[in-house]
């Protein structure tokens, strides 16, 4: 019975260290993230733009929420290993508290994440209310879901009831599930710009085989918020009895909450870096508008398409009105230069 017991044990501890082995791999690239994200902040200053110390204080919230995880989730685990060397000590009141700082920190997170989701779908239409208030209900929809799912938590945890915590495990399904629907819809308003921003640039400057740094950006949006989306649909997946091994169930549930904040923290140096690579600030909320005068319209199209392959033209003093098309949020001079920046970042 004692070698079965110590060969129980020596298991689960094999599957602790691996579990949060993987986890501190995933909690130090999300700290590199955040102290990058910080950094390109506080260079671009956070006096000029209420948005950006905005940023700034959510990054940091989210930093405090995700250190305090990490080390909610070590000090349980060493009271467990303490109750193991002395029979007398009971570690339940201990990680009883210690549960409800892990649920309250990673929730807390949890929102903050996808506030920053809603905040950069947002930012790219002002002048679409139904996408504003679609995005207000998923904030509403991310809030409940992560609320109830802390009091189901702590109820199941604190529970000594087998039934009532069998029912808690299947309605705790709900926040997973309306965290995706958040992030589609955020998701899919990025790849509606996306899809806008082509639309306009191929109409009025034709195709283009180099893609600007704007639509790099969007790209990189969007993708990486596909990959969010992937990741609840396997958290969704691994509520699902025996659907996941129970070390696999494990090493997920201490990845998920680094890969929520890894995403948004991403999304800030997106934004930022490409504001400070552009050096410009126009605004990227409004419609993307071109206004090519008509007096010389294949003029000005000749010397964009030229200015952007790189092909020089014999110098002459063109017309002031003909020496910009812009693009609403997108600029390009005769130079072939452009930009974006966050409309947000720059209030």
């Amino acid at each position: 019975m004692s070698e079965a017991l110590d060969g129980t044990l020596v298991a689960q501890l094999q599957e602790n260290i691996i579990t949060y082995s993987i986890g501190g791999i995933f909690f130090g690239i999300y700290v590199v993230l955040a102290i990058v994200a910080a950094y390109i902040l506080l260079q671009q200053g956070l006096r000029q733009s209420l948005a950006r110390s905005v940023l700034f204080a959510l990054n940091l919230v989210m930093f405090i929420g995700q250190t305090g995880n990490l080390v909610a989730l070590i000090v349980s685990e060493l009271k467990i290993l303490q109750s193991l060397g002395d029979t007398l000590y009971d570690p339940t009141q201990a990680l009883e508290h210690w549960e409800v700082a892990i649920v309250v920190f990673s929730r807390l997170n949890y929102f903050i994440s996808d506030t920053i989701v809603i905040w950069r779908a947002w930012v790219l239409y002002d002048d679409r209310l139904y996408l504003r208030i679609l995005l207000v209900l998923c904030g509403l929809g991310s809030f409940i879901g992560v609320t109830l799912d802390a009091v189901f938590v702590l109820k199941e945890a604190l529970s000594n009831d087998v039934g009532e915590t069998n029912t808690l495990s299947k309605i705790r399904v709900l926040m997973p599930v309306m965290l995706l629907i958040t992030n589609f819809i955020a998701t899919a308003i990025i790849a509606l710009k996306v899809w806008e921003y082509r639309h306009s640039i191929k109409i009025n400057l034709g195709k283009q085989t180099r893609k600007t740094s704007v639509e790099r950006v969007l790209i990189l949006l969007l993708e990486s918020g596909l990959v969010y989306c992937a990741c609840w649909i396997v958290s969704i997946i691994s509520l699902t009895p025996g659907a996941l091994s129970f070390i696999g169930r494990n090493v997920f549930a201490t990845m998920v909450p680094n890969l929520t904040a890894i995403y948004p923290t991403l999304i800030i140096i997106f934004v930022a870096a490409q504001k400070s690579y552009t050096e410009l600030s126009i605004n990227v909320s409004q419609t993307l508008q071109f206004a090519i005068p008509t007096s010389l319209p294949n003029i000005v199209a000749s010397q964009i398409s030229e200015a952007q392959a790189g092909v020089r033209r014999p110098s002459f003093v063109a017309p002031k009105t003909t020496g910009i098309v812009e693009l609403g949020t997108h600029s390009v001079h005769e130079s072939g230069t452009e930009s974006l920046s966050d409309s947000g970042a720059s209030r």
